[in-house]
């Protein structure tokens, strides 16, 4: 997560990197996204049926694709492991805190 993803991702964040290494950190991303797609198949979370704190780093990075207009449903398994993951209400909590999300009304 740490080592493909999240320094991949970052890279993209950079804008003085430039349309070539944009590009090249992109076409990273998305292979390793089909890698940890294959990995969750057959999976609830990362390591198996247990939320661990991966799942969290791992959610965190992912969620990132939002901001580059990756579209997750090109793998399927992770992109309904985000929506499993988003739909925990610690996750939820977090995300409102940070404004990610709005507050569900009461």
């Amino acid at each position: 997560i740490s080592t493909e993803l999240h320094k991949s991702h970052v890279a993209l964040f950079r804008t003085e990197v430039g349309e070539q290494a944009a590009k090249f950190y992109l076409e990273k991303i998305k292979t390793a996204y089909g890698y940890v797609s294959d990995k969750l198949e057959g999976r609830q979370y990362i390591m198996g049926d247990q939320f661990t704190v991966a799942d969290a780093y791992l959610f965190t990075v992912v969620n990132w694709s939002k901001i580059f207009e990756i579209d997750l449903s090109l793998w399927p398994a992770l992109a309904e492991y985000q929506e499993r993951v988003a739909a925990r209400p610690a996750v939820q909590k977090v995300m409102e805190d940070e404004g990610l999300i709005q507050a569900k009304a009461a």
